[in-house]
């Protein structure tokens, strides 16, 4: 069993038939779904074992919103840092007793069948209609503590464009207290993370004050 037959597999018994596959490169392969506003992605990791596959006992979900990427992605181009595309991610529950399968073929599948069926469509799934649009991830977040937002978005910046994209009473508040925070930071120990973040943020302000919204 190759990784293309792993993913085929894992596709057609979990039953989603408007997700495609595709290679996330080592130990690593996903199921996408897009649209024109966003891509719905999840991933499966896996470790080689003996000929065989030893699979992850929990899956990963990550949503990502076009519209923040593409305001986004030339900042981070610019001082020559990695962007991380996605805008949301959720992990799954897990089944522990996962890791201790080898999976040489594809009937072997059958033995986690209903466990990740369970992940997918009663966690991952729900996760990714319940924020179909940017509104949808504001509003969830007013409900959520600190902590819970900072598991759910990737970025405080990621934030910082959403409230402005939907043009929330708050964005300014928030834009200007993120911007402090990577300064502050920047100054600091981890200076080297934040720094180049921090430098920045000020013409990504001046162009989410241009909008036209």
């Amino acid at each position: 069993m190759d990784k293309k037959q792993l993913i085929t597999h894992i596709k057609e018994f979990i039953k989603l038939e408007d997700f495609k596959a595709l290679d996330k490169g080592a130990d690593a392969v996903s199921l996408v779904r897009e649209n024109e506003i966003f891509k719905d992605e999840i991933i499966f990791t896996y470790k080689k074992s003996q000929g065989g596959y030893i699979l992850s006992h929990k899956l990963n979900g990550r949503k990502s919103f076009f519209a923040i990427n593409l305001i986004l992605k030339k900042y981070f181009d610019k001082i020559g840092k990695h962007y991380q595309e996605h805008t949301l991610s959720f992990q799954s529950r897990s089944f522990d007793h996962i890791f201790n399968e080898i999976f040489f073929e594809t009937k072997d599948l059958v033995k986690i069948e209903n466990d990740y069926k369970t992940m997918v469509h009663d966690d991952l799934i729900p996760f990714f209609n319940r924020y179909k649009t940017l509104e949808d991830v504001n509003t969830y977040m007013l409900e959520f503590t600190s902590e819970e937002v900072t598991r759910l978005v990737s970025s405080p910046i990621k934030i910082m464009v959403l409230k402005r994209l939907i043009n929330a009473s708050d964005w300014v508040e928030y834009s200007e207290k993120t911007i402090e925070t990577y300064r502050v930071n920047s100054k600091r120990r981890n200076k080297a993370i934040f720094a180049p973040v921090s430098s920045i943020l000020p013409d990504l302000y001046d162009e989410l004050q241009s909008l036209n919204i």
